[in-house]
């Protein structure tokens, strides 16, 4: 998942993960960040943080991503309208699939690109899986600092307010 704002992106590990292994081509300079300064660990405990990039070319990158989902744009949505969302990807997969599946072998080497296609929609899948589970609170998400929570996850588990009522004096 991504969350664009105004002069950055942030992304997820597990979609950078993804991405270095796909054959997509990747700015040099998401290699970079990712590889210079530090050793990038990507396992399941730490798959749902966020990396933050500030490059105009790494914006523009992650913005043409279209198959990667764009948390701004979904993070209102309720779950059954996520849901909706996430049976259209389904339905277009099982179509491509479908289509695929019934071309003969000179046809599919010459349509590989279709398996891309299919490989993306199931990412896609797994993202709306993703986002459904954190509306509904069955995991958590840590988004970054100026990012804001959906309106009735917030409601739910509002840290801060807890802490201050934590951290508060009893009165005598």
């Amino acid at each position: 998942m991504k969350i664009l704002c105004e002069d950055k992106v942030y992304v997820q590990k597990d979609d950078i993960y993804f991405l270095i292994n796909s054959d997509i081509p990747i700015p040099v300079s998401i290699y970079s960040k990712l590889f210079d300064n530090e050793l990038i660990v990507f396992d399941k405990k730490n798959k749902n943080k966020f990396i933050e990039f500030n490059n105009n070319v790494e914006i523009e990158f992650f913005k043409d991503l279209k198959w990667l989902l764009d948390y701004n744009e979904l993070k209102d949505l309720t779950i059954p309208e996520l849901a909706k969302k996430a049976e259209e990807v389904v339905k277009n997969h099982n179509k491509l699939a479908k289509r695929y599946n019934a071309m003969s072998v000179n046809k599919k080497m010459r349509n590989s690109d279709i398996l891309r296609r299919i490989d993306l929609l199931d990412y896609k899948i797994e993202e709306y899986k993703t986002l459904i589970l954190f509306k509904d609170n069955k995991i958590k998400l840590e988004l970054p600092d100026d990012v804001e929570y959906p309106k009735e996850y917030k409601n739910k588990f509002n840290t801060k307010k807890l802490l201050k009522s934590l951290l508060k004096k009893p009165k005598k």
